[in-house]
């Protein structure tokens, strides 16, 4: 968890190999984790990242 000075930025793949409800799973989960924000790679539309 961040604490002013480290940020947290997970980043995950999952959307190519197992698709976007995969990709917005593992993001939440790593979020309910504590990580401060995600990168999810592989997203094309603006629709995905909605």
């Amino acid at each position: 968890v961040s604490d002013g000075e480290f940020i947290i930025c997970a980043r995950t793949d999952a959307k190519g190999v197992y698709g976007l409800d995969e990709c917005i799973n593992r993001s939440k989960k790593y979020i309910d984790a504590g990580a401060d924000m995600i990168f999810p790679e592989g997203l094309d539309t603006a629709e995905e990242f909605k």
